[in-house]
């Protein structure tokens, strides 16, 4: 009797793992369909994932630093508006803990909005959200580009790059202000390419289209003042 007591929780467990496999099978497709539709509203090209090379596009920039770390791209969004490429994306940093368990990691996954234009030369700079570790940062001598004239921009974010002098020459008036209205974001720029994203924010897909329009915005202000 305990034999078959023990056949049958075995038996339910193997039911439970199938049933619960399918349930996340069927919610992965639906999300992937949702993406997928939402790329097509916006005359988008759509991809279900690319492969580490990839990211080879990416590197110099602040959110693919670490690439020690297991790094993934999914849901990938490709299309134009007036001459400016887009791409937008899921990126997922797979972050060990301080520990010899492979298992233990956390992921943080935030959604990317990439813009290339011709007509625009940034100099390389990150900007992001003031946080602890940005504080401790600039503690242990990391550089912080702050604007006397906007105290606020420079309480709320953490402006850094290699050339402060044309750093400063984009961060003109309406870019300070725009961003001491605009709070949470993290901004990189090099060259023809603009980043913007939220950390560890996931935009739902009924969302993608607002915060592309939104973006886009910032995207002008930028090259305005090339």
């Amino acid at each position: 009797m305990v034999k078959n007591m023990e056949l049958g929780a075995g038996t339910l467990a193997i039911i439970f793992l199938v049933a619960a496999s399918a349930m996340a099978f069927r919610h992965l497709k639906k999300y992937a369909d949702a993406m997928r539709k939402v790329a097509e509203s916006l005359n988008f090209t759509y991809e279900k994932s690319w492969d580490m090379s990839s990211l080879n596009n990416y590197i110099g920039f602040d959110f693919y630093k670490n690439k020690k770390d297991l790094q993934f791209i999914k849901h990938i969004m490709s299309g134009s508006r007036n001459c400016v490429d887009i791409t937008i994306f899921e990126f997922t940093h797979r972050k060990r803990r301080i520990s010899s368990d492979e298992s233990n990691h956390i992921n943080q996954t935030q959604t990317v909005f990439v813009f290339k234009a011709d007509g625009m030369d940034l100099p390389h700079f990150e900007m992001n959200p003031k946080g602890i570790f940005n504080k401790i940062g600039v503690i242990f001598g990391k550089q912080d580009i702050t604007f006397q004239a906007h105290p606020l921009f420079s309480n709320k974010y953490v402006l850094r790059g290699d050339d402060e002098k044309l750093i400063r020459q984009v961060f003109d008036e309406s870019v300070l202000s725009f961003f001491e209205k605009h709070t949470g974001l993290t901004v990189e720029g090099k060259n023809n390419t603009l980043i913007i994203y939220k950390r560890l924010q996931v935009i739902e897909s009924h969302m993608i289209s607002t915060y592309l329009d939104g973006y886009l915005n910032i995207q002008k202000i930028f090259m305005a003042n090339e």
